[in-house]
């Protein structure tokens, strides 16, 4: 099975998002190695004019295209969340993606189909390098669904992204009145940063990438104009129907019920990064995750909703009166639903492990961050001393702790590699969402050549109350001499080969983002936007640390958003220890899926 891809971006930092278009001239990019998956829209029509092929109609269009790297054969698989009627249509060769828009597609069309299946397949047979192909892929069913399309394993033929001058807008939904409208332009593969027009409904109007309006009335509601320009060979310009809807919000606070008694006392936790889930209807609608302080909200249009405790490896859901409960979310009223929920027994982790500045170079110094996590350590009570262990590669060498942290209490030097040991008073409440407190310096030997792995392990040992044994190892290795990019994403199991194939059976796979403020100032506010492969399981996705205090909600088009307020991240020009972040969450594959 290939691995699950997820594409993510910061503030500072972004990858490319896909949004509808009515239009050829603004049709979206995409390439070989990415599933692409966006919310298909409803009541629209394609512009007349062009030629569609074997399309007698032309219903709820969104516009792609594609250049062809490597020569060979091109098979794309679409496919759609409901199992409806979806349709498409395929032109190309052509030189360029604009002059295809320009010829009004009258050249031939490369396939075609109209059947009333809900899967498609499109085979482009000979394309050759340089080439540019355009595709239209229609919700002929008219019905709400996420329309996903990718590659498939067969093509012999490779597609990328090349440069491309192109802006999709897409706003924060459902958008309540008196809330806070959120609006995101994506940034361009290859075209690196330009200038952005905002204009919009109420007399808007913004010269920021991602522009915000608080307090949002019913004039607020209407299309929002964004216009990006680069360069004389890069104008780009497109819009996005912004509704504000009548919400209600419901909130509430998720607590360790330590008493069983059902109910909340006053000496009892409140849980960080529990997961709700609200739906209408048996529909699924958002998810929501608690705050350091167990808090949770949803903004939500009016009406009757389903509101629910997702347990993880930490808790459970034992309560009768904390079970899936029907509430009605009116406005402007506040409605409040608390949920109690079970301590399982106390789990303790090794997570992973995070570099401080630059990759390994021969010769040179740099700091590592082993972390160790308990699960839900709100939850639990008591005290649980144990110890935590790094195990060096023989090509590192242990040169001190970081800064002023406290040094290892034991270590064992040795040619295989050195072994640092801190004894730990309580290792139940090493931390919540911090760089752990065992930071270290290791200098790369000058024997290690560009290529090379330096494998770090880290490993738990609480010498009591641990529920599962099997998860205290992590280890972690990197290569020498590759750069280092301080903001970046990896994923454990990293997968073997190019395309990073891991085997259908793996149960689940953590991701870490790291980011640093490079800047000349302390950033104030961060935010981190991760959009979720399809073949993801989100109900299973759990939040394991992160550096600092954040949120985390989800967005439309499967987008994870991290948001660290009032995070004031120093800029590595005046305190480079501290400049750093990150977050980690973990998360389970679907199940069936394909070998």
């Amino acid at each position: 099975m290939k691995k699950i891809v997820l594409l993510f971006l910061f503030v500072f930092h972004l990858h490319s998002l896909f949004s509808q278009s009515n239009d050829c001239t603004t049709a979206s990019p995409f390439w070989s190695f990415n599933n692409n998956t966006y919310p298909a829209s409803q009541n629209t029509v394609a512009p007349t004019g062009p030629n569609y092929g074997c399309l007698g109609s032309q219903p709820n269009p969104a516009w792609f295209y594609f250049t062809v790297s490597n020569s060979g054969s091109i098979i794309i698989n679409m496919s759609n969340s409901a199992s409806v009627d979806i349709d498409y249509v395929c032109w190309g060769p052509f030189t360029s993606a604009a002059a295809g828009c320009a010829s009004g597609l009258t050249g031939p069309t490369v396939d075609c189909s109209y059947s009333s299946s809900g899967n498609e397949t499109c085979h482009v047979p000979t394309a050759m390098v340089g080439q540019y192909y355009i595709m239209l892929i229609t919700n002929y069913s008219n019905q709400a669904t996420s329309i996903t399309f990718s590659i498939d394993n067969s093509s012999t033929g490779i597609i990328t992204l090349g440069d491309t001058c192109i802006t999709h807008p897409f706003f924060n939904s459902p958008l309540c009145l008196n809330g806070t409208l959120q609006l995101y332009a994506t940034n361009h593969f290859g075209m690196g940063q330009g200038a952005y027009t905002w204009t919009g409904p109420n007399g808007f109007s913004s010269m920021l990438q991602n522009p915000i309006a608080n307090n949002v009335s019913a004039n607020s509601a209407g299309y929002y104009h964004i216009t990006y320009i680069k360069d004389s060979t890069c104008y780009s310009t497109d819009s996005v129907l912004v509704s504000v809807d009548t919400c209600g919000l419901i909130s509430g606070r998720v607590y360790a019920d330590a008493n069983n008694n059902c109910s909340y006392d006053s000496s009892e936790n409140y849980i960080a990064n529990a997961q709700l889930k609200i739906s209408q209807s048996n529909n699924f609608v958002a998810w929501a995750w608690t705050d350091a302080y167990g808090y949770y909200f949803f903004d939500v249009p009016t009406g009757n909703y389903t509101i629910e405790v997702i347990p993880s490896a930490g808790y459970s859901v034992v309560c009768s009166n904390s079970m899936a409960d029907t509430i009605t979310a009116s406005f402007p009223a506040n409605t409040t639903e608390n949920f109690a929920i079970t301590c399982n027994a106390t789990d303790i982790s090794a997570t992973g492990v995070v570099l401080w500045g630059q990759a390994f170079f021969p010769g040179q110094t740099i700091g590592i961050y082993p972390l160790v996590g308990v699960y839900n350590p709100n939850c639990h009570q008591g005290i649980v001393p144990g110890s935590v262990v790094v195990v060096l590669d023989s090509l590192v060498q242990y040169t001190g702790p970081l800064n002023s942290y406290p040094a290892p209490d034991t270590v064992i030097t040795a040619a295989s590699g050195d072994t640092l040991i801190w004894n730990v008073s309580n290792i139940n409440n090493i931390g919540h969402f911090s760089y752990y407190d065992h930071p270290f310096n290791v200098t790369t030997k000058t024997s290690a050549t560009i290529g090379d792995s330096v494998c770090i392990t880290v490993i738990v040992s609480p010498f009591q109350g641990d529920a599962d044994a099997s998860n205290n190892i992590f280890k972690r290795c990197f290569i020498v001499g590759n750069s280092y990019d301080p903001n970046e994403k990896e994923v454990y199991p990293m997968g073997a080969g190019q395309l990073g194939f891991i085997p259908a059976s793996t149960p689940k796979l953590e991701y870490t983002i790291d980011f640093q403020n490079t800047g000349t100032a302390p950033a104030q506010n961060i935010h981190i936007l991760d959009t979720l492969d399809t073949d993801l399981d989100i109900s299973s996705l759990e939040i394991i640390c992160s550096s600092h205090q954040q949120t985390s909600t989800f967005l439309p088009g499967n987008v994870l958003k991290f948001n660290f307020s009032n995070i004031m991240l120093p800029d590595s020009t005046h305190d480079n220890p501290h400049s750093h972040g990150y977050v980690k969450y973990s998360i389970n594959p679907m199940q069936n899926l394909s070998s």
